[in-house]
């Protein structure tokens, strides 16, 4: 009621204000700016508690957007504004358009006698024939206008001027202020969302990661239930099939027969470890054993055993140990033997001719002195098609070289699982019709 009262008062003229009226009316405004923090409310304070004591009609103000291309209205005072926080039908204004945009673009303030004068002006829900228009100004950039408009012509006094002025001069600072602590909320609550967002995103990883290690621990322990349930039948039929083969009644047809079980037999057998060495391998169920071993007596183990179960007739491995190899190093050599060994196997099964050379070498990653093991053949190589799949379980080469070398298609999958555990790779070279070479790469102490 009391705001109400006061715009029937308003008369044509300006009312008469003298220094007294000029410093209580700032001294109330920099009292109250103190206690306000937002945009908001600093707005809504000039609108309200200021342009109602000096007589205006009307009052709006603007904030330049972050773009720094338009300017929005945040708070009004007047028909704008009929109740509460509240601007009716809020108008955009660019940079440099209108009165207001203008005073935005210069950065100085404008009094217009008579709008009718002006083309810039811009009506808004109104028409009104002067106006004051004052930027408000923090670090010489402009970031918000103080504009007020008045039906009669020539209204605004230099009082006006001085008043509105100091108030917008008051106001930038805490204007600057707020809007910092503005975009810095928001910027907190973008974290803070993209916080939540990754939290649910690794628990769901986790979830993931324990759905799938629980998948593997029960799939590594169906697996080793059927390997056991098939291996103690397996032995058995193996070991008649070899009691069998002792027999000195048995005519030729028989034996053959006998041995066919007995191979079909220790395949299968050799099926089922490869398969339960993998299934452990990707449940995290095999441990690494480092303990210091003596590398060329190791090197001689591997070589002799592969001459003795895979040399197919031919010359044992050439092996060459650079002189710069420690005598003793630390690794995990059961491991060692098995990648070895496999690798060995599959170069004398993959070539009918020439020899297999075993090379050992000293390689640096960084700090860390590595190991550097290197199988070449001579036999009938890899199509560059196949060399990025030849590691995946299963995988095997076309299905000419399948029928003849045979094979599950799991030993150089089990291999490079072996590799990784010993926190080393394994890559391969080849050249299809000329040879192989595989190269396994392991640190050690």
């Amino acid at each position: 009621m009391k705001t109400e009262n006061r715009r029937q008062q308003q008369t044509a003229t300006a009312p008469i204000m003298d220094a007294d009226f000029h410093l209580s009316l700032i001294n109330r405004f920099a009292i109250t700016l103190l206690s306000k923090s937002t945009l908001d409310d600093i707005f809504w304070l000039i609108a309200h508690n200021t342009m109602e004591d000096l007589g205006f009609e009307d009052c709006v103000i603007y904030l330049v957007a972050e773009s720094g291309t338009h300017l929005n209205q945040k708070a009004a005072y007047g028909p704008k504004n009929p109740a509460g926080k509240l601007v009716i039908d809020p108008i955009i204004i660019p940079i440099g358009e209108g009165i207001v945009g203008s005073v935005a673009s210069s950065k100085k303030l404008e009094i217009i006698p008579d709008t009718r004068l002006d083309d810039r002006y811009i009506i808004d829900d109104s028409y009104r024939l002067s106006e004051l228009t004052i930027p408000i100004v923090y670090e010489n950039r402009c970031i918000g206008v103080i504009d007020s408009e008045h039906s009669q012509v020539d209204f605004y006094t230099s009082d006006h001027v001085k008043i509105l002025t100091t108030i917008a001069n008051m106001a930038a600072a805490k204007i600057a202020d707020a809007m910092k602590a503005e975009t810095l909320f928001n910027t907190v609550t973008q974290l803070q969302l993209s916080q939540t967002q990754l939290l649910e995103q690794a628990q769901e990883l986790i979830s993931a990661r324990n759905s799938e290690q629980a998948a593997n621990k029960a799939k590594s322990q169906f697996l080793s239930t059927m390997s056991h349930e098939i291996r103690t039948p397996m032995n058995s039929i193996i070991g008649m099939a070899d009691l069998l083969a002792l027999d000195q009644e048995l005519n030729p047809v028989q034996l053959e027969q006998i041995n066919i079980i007995g191979k079909a037999s220790a395949s299968l057998m050799h099926l089922i470890t490869q398969i339960l060495d993998l299934s452990k391998m990707e449940a995290q169920e095999v441990d690494l054993d480092a303990t210091p071993v003596h590398l060329r007596t190791l090197i001689k183990e591997i070589t002799d055993f592969a001459n003795q179960s895979g040399t197919k007739g031919r010359e044992p491995p050439v092996t060459h140990v650079a002189p710069t190899i420690p005598e003793t190093v630390t690794l995990d050599a059961v491991k060692l033997k098995q990648v070895l060994a496999a690798l060995l196997a599959n170069a004398y099964k993959f070539s009918d001719r020439g020899s297999i050379d075993l090379s050992i070498g000293l390689g640096h990653s960084g700090l860390d002195q590595q190991l550097v093991f290197s199988i070449t053949d001579q036999g009938i190589g890899i199509d560059n098609s196949y060399l990025n799949t030849i590691f995946n379980p299963f995988t095997q080469l076309d299905g000419s070289i399948t029928r003849r070398y045979a094979g599950t298609g799991l030993g150089l999958a089990i291999t490079q699982r072996l590799c990784l555990l010993m926190n080393g790779e394994i890559s391969v070279k080849s050249e299809l019709g000329k040879g192989t070479t595989f190269t396994v790469v392991l640190p050690f102490q």
